[in-house]
């Protein structure tokens, strides 16, 4: 039988080590289920199956824990690229920030999560948004996480065929795992197999702060020197535009010198069209009552007026709501080509009444697009010239108190004409014009018209006051840049101090967590090796007890044995005795009896009964010892049955000491479960020993009966024999008897 001090004890539990090293795990993607359902499978807490419905946050979600010896934190990073998301771009830009200061010294991994099927847009275009804002260095710390059901052999042979998969995976370099979302599955053991892969596909250092400080200020300066060099080339083109259109429009002025030409400009709704179709006298231009420019590119339309080839350019109206101040600038500039060589007279048209501050700056913008000779050719067309009734325009015009307006007028030589295009066959108003056209053309007798040489000189003035404007925007992106990079320092200082202070709340939870787990640890290590010191104690006194009952009953087996057989042998003796006894005075009596009448006779008699009684003694001594000796064997089968049974009995209990030895491993993983086992199989174990036990004591009862039926018979078949001799002897003494009648009657002797 073992004792307790050969069952094995349990090891004790060292204090936990300290964490080898850190993992900074960033989950990304676009399903927020998925993400909560595998951040939940690596801390090994219940497995969520994938839920549409899950809210989906816009914050990134700090997690930590402790996995196969890894001090594990996870980031939940919100979708960046959904169409669904709330997230503005400075928000998106914040929170990928936010996702690396909480990983210090680095993300170890960026977890992409999607499921096995069909890639979406949604996943594409948050890959690319996760590039553009880390840029391509995060492909060195890039795993995607395919999920599935189940893994069988179609999940994995579509990701090895899927053209889309196979290129979205070259991103990562072919770093993906596979993970069963199957619900049931062990989430510890199937979380410590998922930390174990990620490690295993670590290659990179992790991404730390400073790299994606770096990107971001790359980023910075690389978008200000594109928009630099797009403006930059953007006016080049455009004077470049220009060139050609007056090197055409010399071309057409040698061929049709004697045409004249007008170029109309103005504000949306002053009438451009109306007047371009008063002097052409037909509707060649379009004319309608609308908030917007009806015009909306630049328009030329050539007839004979007088007597005169004109050629009248309407252009786009000024300040148009629908147009970009650039695009109306470039459509005006298109005039040029249209009038080329170059216009005779830039007809500014007003309207009669209430005069805007957009009327007003119409000459600044032929100034800032032609140049300041534009002004030379310029003048001043007012039209509803109906609304003067009996006043005249120049009343109108002196009376006029509105400074810029006047000045507009002095800028243009005082030249202005008013029109009524309701009039259409009233050409008077048309020769005025034209007369006055004239007087521009006579005044300025070194051009008579707005020449290739002025534009050019334009052109000069424009690129000079561009390469102004661009060494002031230049300068203004300087300052702009050294301001922002102050502001940025600023919200960096912030950021890094909330940053810190999240981290150092963070750093605390962590640590509370970890205190909270050592010292949950150590009360279940406690509760456990006061359970299994309990357990143990117990097991001992049960086994103790059942040893002392087995020894108790094996010591009355043996103490019931030994007395029966003293008693047997007693009571044999005794009956040997008795019966020896009795037969010696019979025998002494009847020698006596007979001696004198047949002494050789009696004597040949008592030799016979001496070797009958020697013979029959002789067998009774062999019967006795036979039946000591199976008695004897029947004691040696019961010992050797009794410590076969004991050594069953130790080997089994040798046999469940070793299983609980190998147990002990799988306890220390669950052993609350392996504990109510373990009580169930000690309770099955108990109940087999004692059904055992019970099934012995009626084996051994049963035995005993037998034994005792056995010498019970043993003890007729004596009886019967000694009936047996009884019945001889009276035969014996009968034929004496007769033996003495016959000689009495015969009168001889019988010696």
């Amino acid at each position: 039988m073992a004792s307790s001090s050969d069952i094995p004890q349990p090891r004790r539990r060292q204090s936990l080590p300290d964490p080898p090293f850190m993992l900074n795990l960033v989950l990304c993607g676009t399903d927020a289920a998925l993400k909560a359902s595998i951040s939940d499978l690596i801390l090994g807490q219940k497995q969520f199956s994938s839920n549409p419905s899950l809210e989906p946050s816009l914050t990134c979600v700090t997690r930590a824990g402790e996995v196969s010896g890894c001090s594990v934190t996870l980031v939940e990073m919100p979708a960046l690229c959904n169409t669904l998301s709330e997230l503005l771009e400075e928000d998106v830009k914040y929170e990928a920030l936010r996702c690396v200061s909480l990983c210090d010294p680095g993300v170890s991994a960026f977890l992409f999560i999607v499921p096995v099927g069909p890639l979406t847009d949604e996943d594409k275009g948050e890959l690319e948004k996760i590039q553009e804002l880390f840029s391509s260095r995060v492909k060195e710390n890039l795993i995607v996480i395919f999920t599935a059901p189940n893994i069988q052999q179609p999940v994995t042979d579509f990701i090895e065929v899927d053209p889309e998969v196979r290129n979205f995976l070259a991103v990562c370099h072919d770093r993906y795992i596979i993970v069963e979302t199957e619900m049931g599955k062990s989430s510890k053991q199937a979380g410590e197999k998922l930390v174990d892969e990620i490690i295993k596909r670590i290659e990179a250092p992790p991404y730390s702060l400073h790299m994606y400080m770096t990107v971001q200020e790359e980023r910075v300066r690389r978008e200000v020197e594109e928009e630099y060099k797009e403006e930059l080339n953007k006016k080049e083109k455009e004077i470049q535009d220009l060139k050609t259109k007056l090197q055409q429009g010399d071309e057409e002025e040698a061929q049709a010198p004697s045409c004249l030409r007008i170029v109309l400009i103005g504000k949306t709704g002053n009438g451009k069209s109306a007047t371009g179709n008063t002097i052409l006298d037909r509707r060649e231009f379009d004319t309608k009552s609308s908030m917007n420019s009806v015009t909306r590119v630049c328009q030329k339309g050539v007839g004979e007026v007088l007597g005169r080839s004109v050629a009248v350019i309407d252009t786009p109206g000024l300040f148009d709501a629908t147009l970009s101040t650039v695009q109306i600038q470039q459509e005006i500039v298109k005039c040029i080509s249209l009038s080329a060589p170059g216009p005779h007279a830039f007809i500014i048209v007003l309207s009669v009444g209430r005069v805007t501050k957009e009327d007003v700056e119409t000459l600044d913008l032929i100034k800032m697009i032609f140049g300041p000779k534009a002004a030379m050719f310029s003048i001043v067309l007012f039209t509803r010239g109906d609304d003067l009734e009996d006043q005249t325009l120049k009343e109108y015009v002196e009376t006029c108190t509105i400074e810029p307006v006047r000045k507009l007028l002095r800028d243009c030589g005082d030249r202005f004409i008013a029109f009524n295009n309701k009039e259409e066959n009233d050409r008077t108003q048309v020769s005025e014009l034209l007369t006055l056209i004239d007087k521009v053309i006579s005044s300025n007798p070194s051009s008579k018209y707005f020449t290739n040489s002025m534009f050019e000189e334009a052109e000069l003035s424009i690129k000079k006051k561009t390469e102004e404007i661009l060494k002031k925007k230049e300068k203004e992106i300087e300052d702009e840049k050294e301001k922002l990079k102050i502001k940025y320092n600023q919200e960096m200082e912030e950021i890094k101090k909330r940053l810190e202070e999240e981290k150092q709340k963070a750093d605390e939870e962590k640590q509370q967590l970890q205190r909270n787990f050592r010292d949950k640890m150590e009360a279940l290590k406690k509760e456990f090796e006061e359970k299994d010191q309990m357990e143990r104690k117990k097991r001992e006194m049960e086994d103790k007890a059942r040893s002392d009952e087995v020894n108790m009953q094996m010591q009355q087996w043996q103490s019931r044995i030994t007395e029966l057989e003293i008693e047997n042998k007693k009571e044999e003796k005794r009956q040997w005795k008795e019966e020896s006894e009795r037969k010696d005075r019979e025998y002494e009596e009847k020698r006596r009896t007979m001696e004198a009448q047949m002494k050789e006779p009696y004597e040949q008699m008592e030799k016979r009964r001496m070797e009958e009684q020697e013979r029959r003694k002789q067998e009774d001594e062999e019967r006795r010892a036979e039946e000591r000796k199976r008695l004897q064997e029947r004691e040696e089968d019961i010992k050797r049955q009794w410590q076969e049974d004991i050594k069953k009995r130790e080997e089994e209990i040798m046999a469940r000491e070793e299983k609980e030895k190998k147990e002990w491993e799988e306890l220390k993983k669950k052993h609350d479960q392996e504990m109510k086992a373990m009580k169930n199989k000690f309770e099955d174990m108990a109940r087999q020993q004692a059904e055992q036990f019970n099934e012995f004591n009626a084996s051994k009862e049963k035995h005993f009966q037998e034994l005792m039926e056995e010498q019970q018979k043993r003890y007729e078949l004596l009886d019967n024999l000694y009936k047996l001799t009884e019945g001889k002897k009276s035969e014996e003494i009968k034929k004496l008897a007769e033996l003495d009648k016959l000689k009495k009657k015969s009168n001889c002797t019988i010696s």
